[in-house]
């Protein structure tokens, strides 16, 4: 048994739904862990039941389905002294009271530069790290996008013994102890048994797409849209605050899913067979990065804008997708949690 930090990022809730399966996985296998992350994840977390702690974090800031760069760099930078000066007397009590042997990190930095000063083991597991150690095609009009993904990637994940990289596509890799490893799936994502429905699945990483609500009222299909922190419906569009559960079954049941480019949805609705259709966050790498691969290996397609013409391409070609989406294998958690079982062996008794 192994007494295990697992630091959670709070930017979105990809993070906190990956991060919950293996933390699951390792209450199961009987070490004790202590989770810390912010913001909405830290909710979901707590709601699970796990042990936590709060920390002080970053968040993006977004304008129009685009995020700000200038603003996302201010607020950092305002943030950090303040962020920093918390955290580390947080980490500095885990350490006496806990006392970690191990430190599991999904892109949150303040928890792998602490324990790494302390000599503690950290491994990380995230799928952004492929940004920097993948070998991944660069648009020029995307480069800057790309430095700043990469050089911010660089900055959160520099202090790791291990990387476990969660991907659906797999690029060559440059550097050392760095795998890759199929999407981390929740239990209900792997015993689901999906039906193609009539209504479309609609989730946005942003409340800035003000596009989207004119394009799904004139394509005039039913449509369940989550993002907007709004409960109520209009037309043919009925927009629901996030549940897990009834997410869960409105995207197991969809036709397809309309969403940027976030790596959670994306996976869970290839698991599903579920043609995509993304519009990815301007400026937002990673995403635009899912949202090529998405495309690139006929799972559905990318457009740059929220526009109708998009998607009504998207719906003429939905049969072609939904072809090639049963073509590929499914694959389930047992890798990565036969590979991080033995990585615990070999880092985490001291």
């Amino acid at each position: 048994m192994v007494n295990i930090v697992y630091s959670v990022h709070g930017e979105g809730m990809g993070h906190a739904i990956r991060s919950g399966v293996v933390i699951a996985h390792l209450l199961r296998k009987g070490h004790k862990v202590l989770v810390t992350s912010f913001g909405r994840p830290l909710v979901y977390l707590q709601q699970k039941g796990f042990n936590t702690l709060s920390i002080e974090g970053f968040n993006i800031v977004y304008r129009s389905n685009k995020v700000d760069l200038f603003d996302t760099l201010v607020y950092g930078s305002l943030k950090l002294p303040q962020a920093a000066r918390k955290n580390i007397r947080s980490f500095r009590g885990v350490l006496k009271s806990f006392n970690p042997s191990l430190v599991i990190s999904d892109f949150e930095p303040f928890s792998e530069f602490v324990h790494k000063l302390y000599r503690i083991p950290v491994i990380l597991i995230n799928n952004l790290h492929i940004v920097k150690a993948g070998k991944i095609p660069v648009k020029h009009r995307n480069m800057l996008s790309f430095l700043a993904a990469r050089i911010t990637v660089s900055l959160f994940d520099c202090f790791y013994d291990y990387a476990l990289i969660t991907t659906f596509f797999y690029p060559k890799i440059r550097g050392k102890n760095i795998f890759l490893f199929p999407p981390l799936l929740r239990e209900n994502i792997l015993s689901a048994k999906p039906k193609r429905g009539k209504h479309l699945l609609v989730y946005q990483t942003s409340q800035s797409n003000d596009a989207l609500h004119e394009v799904l009222r004139k394509i005039g299909i039913p449509s369940v849209v989550y993002g907007f922190g709004r409960n109520d419906t209009c037309g043919q569009v009925r927009y629901k605050r996030f549940d897990e559960e009834e997410f869960f079954t409105d995207l197991a049941n969809c036709m397809a899913v309309v969403t940027n480019g976030g790596f959670t949805l994306i996976t869970e609705a290839i698991h599903l067979k579920k043609p995509l259709l993304c519009f990815p966050v301007e400026q937002q790498f990673e995403q635009m990065l899912n949202a090529h691969y998405v495309e690139n290996l006929g799972y559905g397609m990318s457009a740059p804008k929220t526009t109708e013409s998009s998607l009504v391409r998207f719906l003429k070609k939905i049969d072609v997708f939904q072809k090639n989406l049963n073509t590929r294998p499914q694959e389930d958690n047992s890798r990565l949690f036969g590979f991080l079982d033995e990585l615990i062996v070999q880092t985490g008794y001291r």
